[in-house]
């Protein structure tokens, strides 16, 4: 009992009912939060890499998707840890 408990309660953290004010401030407050997080560990990692930002526009693609709480790196491969950087 107390498993379903603890996974309702995530489940309502991580999706919030967003058909009231509280909710939707919420979803906004998440989908700001895990976009600063990968925007900053993308230009981390590009940093990283010893490059100057006169190159961040060449070597990095970020892809935006509609309905995403979060910027993609683009590459053929899925998942926040990988970068595109040519």
């Amino acid at each position: 009992m107390q498993e379903k408990n603890a996974s309702e309660t995530i489940s309502k953290v991580l999706y919030p009912n967003d058909k009231n004010e509280s909710g939707k401030e919420l979803r906004l407050v998440q989908q700001y939060f895990f976009v600063a997080c990968s925007l900053r560990d993308i230009f981390r990692r590009f940093r990283k890499g010893q490059r100057g930002v006169e190159d961040f526009p060449e070597k990095v693609a970020i892809q935006l998707q509609r309905h995403a709480t979060r910027p993609s790196p683009s590459s053929n491969s899925c998942g926040s840890s990988t970068m595109s950087m040519a």
